[in-house]
């Protein structure tokens, strides 16, 4: 109780605290009869604000909460239009029925123009709102950007697994053959993880770097693929000074390197266009359907895929078109992203 009364101290009360402080200023100056504020000024502002302040506090601690962020419209206008008839009566009790028989050394009279009072309410009641709203909005955006924000930590703990999966995969294919190459397929392979160690932490990188991890990871493969695999990287346009958030290609260029070659001799092709223009890019990634069990029974469950899905949803909103379609002999991946 102690802890939440200074959470309450340090934190709740002196953005209200100001707030009324200029309130009491601001109503004693409209009020005033002179130029300079008096004592007089400030007690009638003072009593003033008794009505403001239940004004105030009934919007936000009843009729808010009840109606209005239950999109409850229309009774909550009725609700304030009472509000504001009882905060009015509120007014007329305290000026002429409580003050009087209080024994000020000044006389305080009620004002009674009716519809500049209810101007007043009506502004407090609104500017009141329209302070709980935005701070509503606010605080929803930043829980909307820490729900991101983790649910995008964990897409990328996730990337560098999937990678690893695939590549062992790789690397017990060439083991089974005994190869002599295995050597430098261990050194490529701690340079690649090394990459996505790091990278991966980064929000955003050159666009030079995630061609870079794309040609090693090609390179990589291509020791164990026969002769007769078809690959090809192109590269077409300006992409020095390009960037973009890290392994949003490689997972396409993952799972060409699955299904498009068999596991018995390494045949198929997988070919890769990249262009960039105009802060636009494209990439494209066809593959032919290889001849394994998983592809032909439609079993592999496509994480590399579904996760990029998740992570161009999140940092390429309303900025990206991700295309995706299969027949018997190829699949076929096409993205255009416009860039940062």
């Amino acid at each position: 109780m102690i802890e939440r009364f200074k959470g309450f101290l340090y934190h709740q009360l002196p953005g209200p605290l100001i707030f009324w402080l200029i309130s009491i200023y601001f109503i004693g100056s409209y009020f005033s009869i002179s130029n300079t504020l008096k004592e007089i000024d400030f007690i009638y502002s003072i009593s003033f604000h008794l009505c403001l302040f239940f004004l105030v506090y009934i919007n936000l601690l009843v009729l808010i909460p009840r109606f209005l962020t239950k999109k409850k419209i229309p009774i909550y206008i009725v609700s304030c239009i009472t509000l504001i008839a009882v905060t009015w009566v509120l007014h007329k009790i305290i000026f002429e029925l409580v003050i009087p028989v209080i024994p000020w050394k000044y006389y305080i009279v009620s004002f009674t123009d009716a519809w500049i009072l209810i101007v007043i309410f009506s502004s407090y009641l609104l500017v009141t709102t329209l302070f709980k709203l935005s701070k509503s909005w606010f605080r929803l955006q930043q829980l909307e950007k820490e729900k991101t924000d983790t649910e995008l930590s964990h897409l990328r703990f996730q990337i560098n697994p999937h990678f690893l999966l695939n590549t062992l995969n790789s690397l017990y294919g060439l083991s089974l053959r005994e190869s002599k190459e295995i050597p430098t397929y261990i050194i490529r392979l701690g340079n690649i993880l090394k990459h996505a160690l790091y990278e991966t932490q980064k929000d955003i990188i050159p666009l030079s770097t995630e061609i870079l991890y794309i040609r090693d990871y090609i390179s990589l493969h291509q020791i164990r693929l026969s002769e007769e695999a078809d690959i090809a990287f192109i590269i077409t346009g300006e992409v020095d000074n390009t960037h973009l958030s890290p392994f949003i290609l490689i997972p396409f260029v993952e799972n060409a390197f699955k299904h498009g070659f068999g596991v018995e001799n390494g045949k198929g092709y997988a070919h890769f266009d990249l262009k960039v223009a105009d802060g636009n890019l494209q990439f494209i990634a066809k593959n032919s359907i290889g001849h394994n069990d998983e592809v032909k029974n439609k079993q592999y469950k496509g994480i590399g895929l579904e996760n990029v899905k998740r992570r161009l949803t999140l940092l390429y909103a309303n900025r990206h078109d991700l295309r995706i379609s299969s027949d018997s002999k190829e699949f076929s991946v096409q993205l255009e992203l416009k860039l940062l």
